[in-house]
């Protein structure tokens, strides 16, 4: 799902809990932005270890790592798989290049499809969410080597307790709102 996937709303359909992504002129003081343009969304960001693949209805159901209970991940045709080979695990970890770069870079990494993930592999999804907390629809799932997936895991939840998102802006969501069409 790509950001010119959003679609037009209005201030009025912004909830608490929301993440917001604010695009425009900062104040001298760096205390305001002239909006030119904000997106807004709810999304779900977790992890965890694959418990089961259900490759005729593209799901996968992970045990989340922050909450310990199973999360059923729906994917869709938009949502991106992909597999981050280590070269990029190092300059996430390094923090070696800009947002952009390494969105680029995540996003040129292997395509991955359901059939692909199995059992005891570890994710990192950014999700839509429904009516259901125990169900999700894919925006981007990563996956990797185990090591690093679980090093990427842990900092997510300590980010996510301290409301920071962890990753740069662009990966994983990063407060861009986009609607999956029915």
């Amino acid at each position: 799902m790509k950001r010119n996937d959003a679609v037009e709303s209005s201030f009025a359909e912004i909830k608490v809990g929301d993440l917001l992504r604010v695009q425009g002129e900062k104040s001298d003081d760096r205390t305001h932005i002239t909006a030119e343009e904000i997106t807004a969304g709810s999304f779900l960001r977790a992890g965890g270890t694959v418990t089961a693949v259900n490759t005729s209805t593209g799901e996968v159901t992970i045990k989340n790592g922050q909450t310990g209970q199973p999360l059923i991940i729906r994917t869709r045709k938009r949502s991106m798989l992909r597999r981050i080979p280590p070269d990029i695990a190092e300059l996430l970890e390094k923090r070696q290049s800009s947002s952009k770069n390494l969105q680029e870079r995540i996003e040129n990494s292997p395509a991955i499809t359901v059939a692909d993930l199995k059992k005891g592999d570890m994710v990192l999804v950014s999700a839509t969410v429904g009516t259901d907390p125990s169900r999700a629809t894919a925006v981007m799932l990563l996956t990797g080597e185990k090591a690093f997936m679980a090093r990427l895991l842990q900092t997510q939840q300590r980010n996510l307790q301290e409301m920071n998102p962890g990753l740069p802006g662009d990966i994983l969501g990063g407060g861009s709102g986009f609607q999956d069409p029915p």
